[in-house]
């Protein structure tokens, strides 16, 4: 038995389907330049690449507040320096600290709401634990 030949006839593509592959071939075509174009776009000025951190602390200090007649009251003190054009809802200062062995014991933390764009916070943590040797600042956060 001999097999029936396949038909000869090729089907022809609409004009509706060319277009619509040449326009999705232009979408994706944009979408890979605009990635390219933003992977490749030099910085911004106006943020330099070695800038100052959006958020700094300066002029720590632990400070003995003798108010009580009882015993007296340590703080560490300091300022926060919003170097940004950002406000942050929320920062938060902490300090971490440590016994004679080098055991982290307590940590001290104080924050603050609103912070305004280049304002400063002039913070006051209330230290609890007397039975520590060492402190560190261990971070400056906001959001």
């Amino acid at each position: 038995m001999n097999p029936q030949p396949k038909s000869q006839a090729k089907k022809r593509a609409s004009p509706i389907m060319v277009v619509g592959v040449i326009l999705a071939g232009f979408v994706i075509l944009g979408i890979f330049a605009k990635y390219v174009q933003e992977r490749s776009a030099p910085p911004n000025p106006s943020t330099p690449l070695n800038s100052q951190p959006p958020l700094s602390v300066s002029d720590l200090k632990l400070e003995y507040d003798n108010e009580y007649e009882w015993h007296g009251i340590w703080y560490y003190t300091g300022i926060v320096t919003n170097n940004s054009n950002k406000q942050f809802s929320y920062v938060q200062v902490e300090i971490n600290l440590y016994d004679d062995t080098g055991a982290l014991v307590d940590n001290v933390i104080a924050n603050a709401a609103n912070l305004e764009p280049h304002g400063t916070w002039k913070f006051r943590a209330l230290v609890l634990n007397h039975n520590w040797s060492t402190s560190k600042l261990k971070s400056v956060t906001g959001y």
